[in-house]
């Protein structure tokens, strides 16, 4: 209250000493109006700026740590397996994929919570709480490249993440047995920008 005050008796005592100097008050008044509508504008600007970048940056901290298990049975079965490894819960999950037989397919799979980290016994190849999904039908007897994407966010902030899998599956029947062999081919994550959100 005191700061308000002791600013508007500098302007009135401003604005009558320029009157008193034969200045036109009013031309200099309007002239300081609009360089403080610029200097406000520009802190606004970098105000939204910062904001923009501080959201981004929590979104970052709170960031979930997806995983992605793929598993083709020797009778041809697909199955997908999304998992939330971190301590974050990871909110609107979404699983697409585009399979070797050129289906593809998309599935919303919600949240999934955060790992607590806990686990009854022996814990090797520990697993945080997921979904597991089947693919009907199964691709068939077919060799080719499975292309699956998980996309999320974080609770804080509204950077979301694209992660992208690919495996390369082979078929082999030698007239005795027959059975699919597959490889990871490529891993990668990237933000989304927010023009495809």
């Amino acid at each position: 209250m005191l700061v308000a005050l002791a600013a508007l008796l500098v302007i009135v005592a401003g604005y009558s000493a320029l009157t008193l100097l034969g200045l036109n008050a009013n031309a200099i008044s309007a002239v300081a109006t609009a360089i403080a509508a610029i200097a406000a504008f520009a802190s606004a600007s970098s105000s939204s700026t910062a904001a923009r970048e501080s959201v981004r940056a929590l979104s970052y901290a709170t960031k979930p740590t997806l995983s992605l298990d793929v598993r083709t049975t020797t009778t041809g079965e697909l199955t997908v397996y999304v998992a939330n490894g971190s301590l974050q819960p990871a909110v609107d999950v979404v699983v697409r994929w585009r399979l070797r037989d050129g289906r593809s397919e998309r599935r919303n799979l919600g949240d999934l919570r955060a790992d607590t980290l806990q686990s009854e016994g022996l814990s090797f190849g520990h697993q945080g709480p997921g979904v597991t999904l089947e693919v009907e039908p199964a691709p068939g007897p077919v060799s080719g490249t499975d292309r699956f994407e998980v996309e999320y966010g974080s609770t804080l902030g509204a950077t979301r993440w694209v992660a992208k899998w690919e495996f390369q599956v082979t078929y082999q029947d030698d007239g005795e047995t027959a059975g699919y062999s597959q490889q990871v081919v490529t891993v990668g994550e990237r933000e989304l920008p927010s023009s495809l959100r």
